[in-house]
C-alpha cells in the first residue's frame, strides 16, 4: 500500500512520468490548483521545509494533467 502522502519533489517526478508533463508544467499547474483550494500541502512534521502532499490530491493533479 502507498504512504499516504508524499514529499511534493516526489510527487513532481510521479506526476511527470505518469503524464509525460515536464516539471515547470507539473509545478505550474500545482501552485495553480493550490491557489484555488483544489489541492494543498502540508509541513512535513519532521523538516519543516518540505512540503507534503496527499495521495488523493496527488490523483487529482494527474487527471487534470491527462490528455484526453
Amino acid at each position: 500500500m502507498n504512504a499516504p502522502f508524499l514529499l511534493k519533489t516526489q510527487a513532481v517526478a510521479e506526476v511527470m512520468q505518469r503524464t509525460g508533463a515536464g516539471r515547470f508544467i507539473v509545478e505550474k499547474r500545482m501552485a495553480e490548483m493550490e491557489s484555488s483550494g483544489q489541492i494543498r500541502f502540508v509541513d512535513d512534521p519532521r523538516d519543516s521545509r518540505k512540503k507534503l502532499i496527499s495521495q488523493d490530491d496527488l490523483e487529482k493533479v494527474v487527471k487534470v494533467l491527462t490528455p484526453q
